[in-house]
């Protein structure tokens, strides 16, 4: 389902398949959250913030801090949760921290 969803991104599978055709091979590319969003503890109800985070991208032992480019998944304000699973997707690659839901 993840790789289904980035194979349907036009761009995003225009610039991998640029890169596997330059470089025969998919690039090795990691993912961190390097700082949480400044936004932790949410209430029912609320939208994601991703205010103050940022994610850092290793690229072939390049690593650089990216600010857009990279999508939310798995968040879920609708009931609470005392450890909800964020993901960050990039590239055909993940991460994940965790935020709290709370109903107060």
């Amino acid at each position: 389902m993840l790789l289904k969803r980035f194979i349907c991104s036009g761009s995003l599978f225009v610039f991998i398949l640029l890169l596997i055709i330059s470089c025969g091979k998919l690039p090795d590319v990691k993912i961190e959250v390097s700082k949480l969003p400044d936004k932790l503890i949410y209430k029912v109800g609320e939208s994601f913030d991703d205010t103050g985070m940022e994610v850092t991208v290793i690229y072939d032992n390049r690593i650089s801090t990216i600010n857009n480019g990279w999508e939310i998944a798995g968040f879920d304000s609708s009931i609470p949760n005392d450890a909800l699973e964020v993901s960050v997707l990039y590239m055909m690659t993940a991460t994940s921290f965790t935020v709290k839901i709370t109903d107060e």
